[in-house]
């Protein structure tokens, strides 16, 4: 396959991957803060990592490719990315 065949495949799962995530209530999304930050004593890296594993893979929130550029985002915002991490859903 060529380099555009399958950056191609990769836009068509990711927009797949896309359409099927559906945004929490309020309350959903307070409840999986909360228990972020009840866990991730340990800092920013460890909040990150557990953000992802419940938007992304268990909840399927929003799709690989938005955290990691809602990600980036909170890098530019100041304090803490974990802080900023709301803007992720947001995006």
């Amino acid at each position: 396959m060529s380099h555009a065949t399958v950056e191609a495949l990769d836009q068509t799962k990711q927009a797949k991957a896309d359409a099927e995530a559906r945004l929490p209530s309020f309350a959903e999304a307070l409840r999986v803060w909360l228990k972020i930050g009840l866990l991730s004593f340990g800092g920013p890296a460890g909040q990150i990592a557990l953000l992802h594993r419940e938007v992304v893979d268990e909840r399927r929130w929003i799709g690989d490719r938005r955290f990691l550029h809602g990600l980036n985002f909170c890098t530019l915002l100041p304090g803490p990315g974990p802080n900023s991490s709301p803007h992720i859903l947001a995006g």
